[in-house]
């Protein structure tokens, strides 16, 4: 393989975007004649259609779900020949959640919780067709296998749903948990900006230097946390 066509093989491979949160998706576009295997090594990453991380892929669009349970950090995409004499790497930026996303979050709970309702009503009305099938004699038994297959892919889109909605409820709660700690520090800062205007008035230079002491190191430690916050 010659360098012009390391190049066109580059080119002919897309992500977008590159840059995403958890629950997102990202298109990876294929266009050429080729057939690549394409592999996802994180597991919080795979390929909506098939739900798993490896594929074979030609020409055509393929969606990457990124799961709620993704750590922030550089997830890597790895392309190769099927004859994996080549391959090239790719990658995915997953930044964490802010405080800005807690709306975000609970209303993507609240989608989840439905679309695992509707999942469950359509593993129980299968069901109950597959245990017609094998009492009625019309009913092929491939049709009846082809139910089973069915229920047997409902179930792992199931598991995986339930994973992600466990996680997205760890996330809110965790981000609850900072909100209320950086109230909590905003109201001690608060607290503290009160004593020194008494203090002030006083119009002790002693007492004046020692609590703007204070004052500012509250300053600096509660803008410190809403940096950390912003960056997630």
């Amino acid at each position: 393989m010659n360098i012009l066509s390391i190049v066109l093989m580059v080119s002919l491979i897309t992500l977008q975007p590159s840059i995403v949160k958890p629950g997102d998706e990202v298109k990876l576009t294929i266009q050429g004649d080729d057939v690549y295997v394409i592999e996802l090594t994180d597991s919080d990453l795979y390929f909506k259609d098939t739900m798993s991380n490896t594929i074979n892929a030609s020409a055509g669009e393929y969606i990457i779900k990124v799961k709620y349970t993704a750590k922030p950090g550089t997830k890597t995409v790895n392309i190769r020949y099927q004859n994996g004499s080549f391959y090239q790497t790719r990658s995915i930026i997953v930044n964490g959640f802010s405080e800005a996303d807690l709306t975000y979050l609970i209303q993507k709970a609240g989608e989840m919780e439905e679309e695992i309702n509707n999942l469950n009503a359509q593993i129980a009305e299968l069901q109950k067709k597959i245990s017609e099938g094998h009492k009625e004699p019309f009913q092929t038994p491939e049709y009846v296998k082809s139910l089973e297959d069915e229920v047997t892919s409902l179930k792992s889109e199931l598991i995986k749903k339930d994973q992600e909605l466990e996680s997205l409820n760890a996330q809110i709660k965790e981000l609850n948990k900072q909100i209320s700690q950086l109230n909590s520090e905003i109201g001690q800062y608060q607290l503290e900006k009160v004593e020194y205007e008494k203090l002030k008035k006083l119009g002790s230079p002693t007492f004046i230097e020692f609590t703007r002491f204070g004052f500012f190191f509250m300053v600096a430690f509660t803008v410190g946390i809403l940096i950390s916050l912003l960056r997630r």
